[in-house]
């Protein structure tokens, strides 16, 4: 991720209001992001869009009683784009289902509560600085393997050219 890059952020929650909410609340500044009612949609626009998180409620059957449920959801997403971390919000503060997001990927589970859209924030945020360090530290590893390269062929030139004078 380049550090003039935006993240990449997916929404996805049945109920608008809560979601437009959220989403006003990250503000465009630290990400782009798209909402979406469904884990359906979302899966949908997956591949073409590559996010860097995905915001996914856990219960997304308000319309539909066959819609996939957030866990759904997250091992989809971990199956097509296992570097996409995803954050699990819930309106009930249920430990099984917090400990089984947790097992199968997920970044964090949030309860739905005062201190949620903090709380979804400071992990975008964070999951933002480790994808910048990551980015940094392969940059830096590129950079050194050049140095070695440049290093070895000096070596075999003062080599070959000592063997020959």
């Amino acid at each position: 991720m380049e550090k003039t890059e935006k993240l990449k952020v997916f929404l996805v929650d049945d109920d608008e209001m809560f979601v437009e909410s959220l989403k006003h609340s990250l503000n465009g500044n630290i990400a782009d992001i798209l909402t979406f009612p469904t884990g359906e949609e979302c899966l949908k626009n997956l591949k073409q869009e590559a996010p860097n998180v995905v915001v996914v409620d856990y219960y997304l059957n308000d319309k539909s009683k066959s819609a996939m449920n957030g866990i759904q959801v997250l091992n989809k997403i971990k199956e097509v784009n296992p570097e996409t971390e995803v954050i699990m919000l819930s309106a009930q503060d249920n430990v099984s289902i917090a400990v089984d997001t947790l097992k199968y990927g997920a970044y964090d589970y949030i309860a739905k509560e005062q201190s949620a859209f903090v709380k979804v924030k400071n992990d975008i945020k964070h999951i933002g600085e480790t994808l910048l360090r990551t980015d940094d530290y392969d940059q830096e590893i590129k950079r050194l393997r050049k140095i070695n390269v440049l290093i070895v062929a000096a070596v075999i030139i003062i080599f070959i050219l000592s063997r020959i004078l």
